[in-house]
């Protein structure tokens, strides 16, 4: 196989191709055509080589942990491997369909099918993501300057788990206790007893939820080949295992990141148990692999009530059957579950809760799992409710600085009817009592999506489940003291939708909170995909400041409406704030989209790329190079800023660009800031648009507004479509008149030279062509002083218009006369 290193070498036009990176360049690999490599006059060629990002410092408990993390050591377990590329100055969003480049279901199919294509030159942004160990991981290249004529490698080669995907890794542990080698004491062999059946029975659990069952009845049990193993084919939850006389290999389906514990429960044919519980630390993206001996070093070889102090339990089913199993329990070891020793619960109903020293639950409680230090013999009996088990995921992000241990531990509550949700402090006591909790977040309650996207509930709340559920803390940054002071702040789409979604925050349809977009360092930010399922039904009463940030990836209006006294200031924006403005919306940037408007029923419809309609302030914002269309769902009312204005839209900055798309029949109202104008447009906005607008009588549009009804417009708004007409000098007895005809609505301009000089000359606009009528005039200017003289901007509805020239005495009119119309 020929290297990428002999390509580089020999070619002259930028090779991008799909080889993979360790540790030096003699590691790229990849099998081109030469012929492939020759890019076309005036192009580039690109390529790319692949590597994983080494593994990080572990967040390993306090607890003792017996297998961790490995270095990710080969790529063959990367699937679903993806490239994409676009323009830097492309609006699309990396890593959407339109910027796909090439796919690759795993990473055989990648070496059989690697990449090279050809560019012009110019500067792109490139990203890489695969899957690995259930984890997102992804690595992007941001304006790369690719020059033609030349070979380009993307050292895609320290790709790391993407942190607004799921954060899982795979755990594979191997138990040797072949009873001629590893274990020394015959006490012990008879957990794992192969002669003749009874067999051994065992039982594998995560977090004390059974996933592998060997019962008595079976010599091995076998899933012959795993997803990330050459050996195991995993079951219908993605569990391998395969379990001999010797040894059991267990390879897990993705976990979540963090602390987990892994229960092997061996049972004799006498019905004693052995209980090895395994601690291990998960990674994100990583495998968690070990080789444990548990008899050959986890045991004493004793008896009972010897020095070394092991002791009985008795485990009683406590059911009608009456199933009793016994456990020599040592110093270290744990409770036994239920489940993994293969009790069944009285009714289908039912299922384990705890033990109990008594059967009717009056004596001590024991967990499953728990350590205690007995000093003597007991019986257990077991106790049975109708529960819902929740599992609280911790869901905290890492930090640079001062890392808690326990980021991403667990804790399961069996939730009963009556019960309530447990607070942060009792599911993560570490975390609360650590410096990051306090110096950097707030606790917004529990949801059903990691990314605080599902069912939101508050600490104490009590809801009916009717399945187990997973709840995952929802955390936003610390209230700013420093600066905007009472602000909570937010950096990143999780700590947005935790807050909208914060129960301290919402009341009904109600979010009610202040929030400043910034990071620790105070550099640009950008929120990605926010729920919108959390903000779009709802009004927005509170305040949102940033110096630079960004929210992307919307699919309509982030909120429904922005409350009166409330202020969005400084975003730039993927779609309308919100569908209707009472507050203040001020210096934001509508970037880039295409809007269809709201249209709900028998209602008249409105679009616009800040808000649909305004009854608040708008002020020196910008519309982008958006295209809003009210064609396609027929809206009455359309605008580059709103659709319809009974507000306030101000600011010299303003600046409408891109395409507004009126009904192109029947009633309707399109213009440029906006279609309906009932308010005040003030300022020296601009606007340069492409418009088109129903031309019927009952169609009104224009580059600045489609009507003006009652309100007022700034004539100092220039439009870059504005044009001029010159009307020559002419001579008449008593006064002059210009037909002026407008398809749309518009601003008129009239500049008018008085050839005689005598400044006694008159200009009028009028809708009469019966002559001259100052009483039915529009806008009048009498007396010009100079020899171009402008009347008063005004803006006029589709029409026919006459402008009027006279002289203030009988004699001829010597003059003429020029105007502009946007």
């Amino acid at each position: 196989m020929k290297t990428l290193i002999k390509y580089i070498c020999k070619l002259t036009s930028v090779l991008i191709a799909a080889g993979f990176l360790f540790n030096s360049c003699s590691n790229l690999i990849g099998d081109i055509d030469d012929s492939a490599m020759e890019a076309k006059s005036g192009n580039a060629r690109i390529s790319f080589a692949v590597g994983l990002k080494g593994l990080g410092e572990s967040s390993q408990s306090s607890r003792t942990v017996m297998a961790k993390a490995d270095d990710n050591k080969e790529l063959s377990t990367l699937k679903e491997i993806k490239f994409y590329k676009k323009l830097s100055s492309d609006s699309q969003v990396l890593g959407s369909t339109g910027t796909l480049v090439a796919a690759w279901d795993t990473y055989d199919a990648m070496l059989l099918s690697p990449f090279s294509d050809e560019v012009a030159s110019g500067s792109y942004d490139f990203m890489l993501t695969a899957k690995n160990y259930g984890t997102t991981m992804t690595q992007t290249i941001t304006d790369k300057e690719i020059s033609s004529g030349t070979s380009v490698i993307l050292n895609f080669t320290s790709l790391e788990a993407d942190s607004n995907g799921n954060q899982t890794g795979v755990i594979d542990l191997t138990l040797n206790y072949n009873p001629y080698n590893d274990i020394s004491d015959d006490e012990f062999k008879k957990y794992v007893s192969y002669s003749s059946s009874p067999y051994f029975a065992l039982s594998i659990a995560v977090d004390s939820t059974v996933v592998v069952t060997k019962d008595s009845t079976k010599s091995g049990l076998t899933s012959s080949k795993s997803s990330y193993s050459s050996t195991l084919d995993p079951d219908e939850n993605g569990n391998a295992y395969s379990i001999g006389w010797q040894s059991t290999k267990f390879v897990s389906a993705p976990v979540n990141a963090g602390f987990h514990v892994v229960t092997f429960t061996f049972t004799a044919p006498d019905n004693s148990v052995f209980v090895y519980p395994v601690a291990v630390d998960v990674q994100a993206c990583y495998l968690t692999k070990d080789t444990l001996y548990p008899f050959k070093y986890n045991t004493k070889s004793v008896t009972k009530d010897s020095e070394s102090n092991s002791h009985t339990i008795t485990y009683n089913s406590n059911t009608t059957s009456s199933s009793i199993k016994t456990q020599v329990f040592y110093e270290g070891s744990s409770i036994a579950d239920a489940d993994a020793l293969g009790f069944e619960a009285p009714d289908s109903n039912k299922r384990f809760k705890e033990w109990n020293t008594k059967a009717d639950g009056s004596g001590s409680t024991y967990k499953a799992g728990d350590l205690p230090a007995l000093n003597g013999d007991i019986t257990l009996y077991a106790q049975w409710a109708e529960f819902k088990k929740i599992t609280y995921i911790i869901n905290v992000e890492k930090r640079n600085v001062n890392p808690v241990q326990m980021r991403d531990e667990t804790y399961i509550q069996q939730y009963e009817s009556g019960n309530s949700l447990v607070s942060m402090e009792t599911a993560f006591a570490v975390f609360a009592e650590s410096n990051d909790y306090n110096y950097y977040y707030i606790f917004c309650g529990w949801d059903t999506e990691a990314d605080g996207s599902g069912t939101r509930y508050a600490a104490g709340a009590s809801p009916s489940l009717s399945e187990d559920t997973i709840l995952y803390g929802q955390w936003c940054g610390v209230i700013d003291s420093s600066y905007k002071n009472g602000y909570y702040h937010v950096e990143n789409v999780n700590q947005w939708n935790a807050i909208m979604g914060a129960p301290f925050a919402v009341t009904g349809n109600i979010i009610n909170v202040d929030i400043y977009l910034k990071n620790s360092s105070y550099s640009a930010i950008t929120i990605t995909n926010p729920a919108l399922n959390l903000t779009s039904g709802k009004t927005f009463a509170g305040n949102i400041y940033t110096a630079n940030a960004t929210i992307s990836g919307l699919s309509g209006a982030l909120f429904n409406e922005i409350a009166e006294g409330s202020e969005i200031t400084n975003i730039k924006i993927s779609a309308p704030v919100a569908k209707t403005n009472r507050g203040k919306i001020a210096s934001c940037t509508a970037n880039g989209f295409t809007l269809t408007g709201n249209k709900s029923g028998s209602s008249d419809g409105y679009a616009g790329a800040i808000c649909y309609e305004n009854y608040g302030t708008i002020s020196d914002c910008i519309v982008n190079n958006c295209t809003i269309d009210g064609n396609t769902n027929s809206l009455m009312y359309t605008g580059g800023i709103c659709g319809y204005n009974k507000g306030t839209i101000s600011g010299d900055s303003t600046k409408v660009t891109g395409t507004v798309k009126g009904k192109s029949s029947g009633e309707s109202y399109t213009g440029g800031y906006c279609g309906y104008n009932n308010g005040t447009i003030e300022g020296k906005g601009s606007v340069d648009i492409t418009l088109s607008g129903s031309d019927d009588a009952s169609g009104y549009y224009g580059y600045v507004i489609g009507k003006n009804a009652s309100g007022n417009v700034s004539t100092e708004i220039t439009c870059a479509q504005s044009e001029r007409t010159e009307k020559p000098e002419t001579t008449v007895n008593d006064w002059t008149a210009y037909e002026l005809k407008l398809t749309r609505t518009s601003k008129v301009c009239v500049f008018v030279t008085d050839s005689v000089g005598d400044g006694k000359m008159d200009c009028s606009i009028q809708r009469t062509s019966s002559g001259w009528n100052k009483s039915s005039c529009i806008t009048y200017i009498e007396d010009v002083k100079e020899s171009t003289e402008p009347l008063p901007p005004v803006y006029l509805e589709k029409g026919t218009y006459y402008i009027y020239l006279r002289e203030d005495y009988l004699g001829k009119c010597k003059g003429s006369v020029a105007w502009t119309i946007d």
